[in-house]
């Protein structure tokens, strides 16, 4: 669980940096320009107090993320559990294909899917994909800039042939369980 965790934490760490360097660079240029000694302080004041508080929740809600990860896990199913804190994984990025579940991570979340569960992939853009499941419910699966999607969606099929695969809301190929083209 711990490596899950610091491996979160080492993912979202820079965005932690990055929104209280914007805030202080806010309040430094705020406090270089004279503006609050003037009568725009009350401006000044909120629009400070707006980034300080929204770098504030979100740094709350990374650091809260793998505690509220690890309370979901401790009362998933044993199976669950044992796969992922014990059982080998491929990573990709910052996705890990376990044998039956992929784990990933949002800034706000880490999400365990199982692969059965997966009716679709939509890639989205460039940076975003998206994970529709038999539920209908529909996950975001970030990717990073440097990635390539296709790969992505090869690790998905590898793991279960029926996923359906859409990029520009074509379907790219439908397979059976086999992988064979109907």
């Amino acid at each position: 669980m711990k490596e899950i965790s610091n491996e979160y934490l080492k993912i979202y760490r820079s965005v932690i940096i990055r929104l209280w360097l914007v805030t202080a660079i806010c309040a430094g240029a705020f406090a270089a320009f004279g503006i609050f000694k003037s009568e725009y302080c009350v401006f000044a004041v909120i629009v400070c107090g707006v980034f300080a508080g929204f770098s504030l929740g979100s740094t709350i809600s990374i650091f809260a993320c793998p505690k509220e990860f690890e309370r979901r896990l401790k009362k998933a199913p044993n199976d669950v559990c044992e796969e992922i804190l014990n059982g080998k994984f491929s990573a990709l990025g910052a996705r890990r294909f376990y044998e039956n579940y992929l784990l990933y991570y949002t800034r706000t979340k880490i999400h365990i899917v199982k692969y059965d569960e997966i009716k679709r992939v939509e890639i989205k853009s460039i940076l975003k994909a998206e994970l529709t499941l038999e539920s209908r419910k529909k996950l975001s699966l970030p990717t990073a800039f440097e990635e390539n999607s296709a790969v992505i969606c090869a690790a998905f099929k590898s793991k279960n042939p029926k996923i359906e695969f859409v990029i520009n809301g074509k379907t790219i190929e439908k397979t059976d369980e086999k992988g064979r083209k109907k």
